[in-house]
């Protein structure tokens, strides 16, 4: 089956996975694996991000639908899956604080919530009918906040992860808008103040439409992929550098079978080498894992489908990595029974799949993973498991 280049509206996310499949049972695998919650595609929404998790072992996330019916089929929930197992909505957007919340969020210091909105906000906008997106905040009571509402201009269609400096400042991209419509990076400053970055060209070899995100470096540049453009033959996308100034380079182009098609979001190790995957492309055109070092350059560490029974077409999400170096990852498909694995690529240079998803703890996953301190793993699939809307996991590594 072929990638999809937006996972989180694969089919088999949303409508084509019928509960009765969720009673098959098969074989155990060497690691642990734990259903903490399963979806019921009903209330709870349909769709699930990643997950973050806080220090009392709550786990937070988004739905892409489901909740409020202003929109079709719902306009996405943020919930929270607490110690003992409790599913409880945070909020159901409606539109006007934004739609369809694609990207992981992300937490400061003082619980508050933060993410992207894929559409809603500003209504009636051209190019944008139904909004072009939004920044939002959720505090700790449960109240949220606007911290910015797209206008094309300078930005449409967010479906990035937010990061956040020391400052408050969050930084991310959207896929679309900006001067040439082709994508944009963004800080919004704690009062809400917005500045376009970087506006991206319609060609060059930066690539367009950056969708995942960006990463900060202690001296304040900005590191993130574009999904398409970049090479003139290809037009696979490419690892990009925006400086404190204002400056963009492109750090690789992908080329396709060589290297891999549409990077996902980027981790970067202690000496400043970054980390990720291609959703596609690579020897069997089913992803790679890479390294893009400062010193040596770009080097493909894995190609997803080299094995029988390793996963393939890892998600946008893109790589956790430990303390000791090690990268987590997720696949969309493949694996034992081809419906996604997780792995794991050592600081020695080995990978693993640590698990294959089954029809019972459900399958094709669309985020990655987190770390807890004891190094166990959570995450979400978006289909089967016991209802078959997918479920909330713990592998126990």
């Amino acid at each position: 089956m072929k990638a999809i280049h937006k996972q989180w509206w694969h089919c088999s996310l949303v409508f084509a996975i019928l509960p009765a499949l969720a009673a098959f049972s098969l074989p155990a695998q060497a690691q642990t694996l734990t259903v903490l919650y399963s979806f019921t595609g009903g209330a709870d929404g349909i769709g699930q991000s990643s997950v973050i998790l806080d220090a009392a072992g709550n786990f937070y996330g988004t739905m892409v639908v489901g909740g409020s019916s202003v929109c079709n089929y719902g306009c996405g929930t943020l919930f929270k899956v607490d110690s003992t197992g409790t599913f409880t909505i945070l909020y159901s957007f409606t539109g006007k604080a934004g739609a369809y919340p694609v990207a992981n969020l992300i937490r400061d210091a003082a619980g508050n919530l933060y993410g992207t909105a894929f559409e809603g906000g500003t209504f009636g906008i051209h190019d944008c009918p139904k909004g072009c997106g939004t920044v939002f905040r959720l505090d700790t009571a449960d109240n949220i906040t606007v911290l910015h509402s797209f206008i094309n201009t300078d930005g449409s269609l967010p479906e990035s992860n937010l990061i956040r400096d020391s400052a408050g400042n969050v930084y991310g991209t959207t896929e679309y808008g900006g001067t040439a419509f082709s994508g944009t990076v963004f800080k919004i400053d704690p009062t809400g103040r917005e500045t376009v970055l970087y506006s991206f060209p319609t060609r060059g070899p930066l690539g367009v439409e950056p969708a995942v995100g960006v990463i900060r470096d202690a001296a304040g540049n900005l590191y993130g992929t574009t999904q398409r453009g970049g090479n003139i033959t290809c037009g696979c996308g490419a690892i990009l550098k925006l400086d404190a100034n204002g400056n963009a380079s492109a750090l690789h182009t992908f080329a396709g079978t060589p290297d891999g098609t549409f990077g996902s979001a980027l981790v970067m190790d202690s000496e400043g080498n970054l980390y990720g995957t291609a959703i596609e492309g690579g020897a069997f055109d089913e992803g790679t894992l890479f390294k893009l070092d400062k010193t040596s350059g770009f080097t493909v560490l894995h190609n997803f489908g080299s094995t029988s029974g390793d996963g393939v077409y890892p998600t946008q999400a893109g790589l956790t990595r430990d303390g000791a170096g090690n990268l987590y990852g997720v696949t969309h498909d493949g694996g034992e029974f081809s419906l996604g694995t997780v792995f794991e690529y050592d600081a020695t240079g080995t990978m693993t799949t640590l698990y294959s998803f089954t029809t019972a703890d459900g399958g094709y996953p669309n985020g990655g993973v987190t770390l807890d301190a004891a190094g166990n793993l959570y995450g979400t699939t978006s289909s089967y498991g016991a209802l078959g809307y997918g479920s909330l996991y713990e592998i126990t590594h």
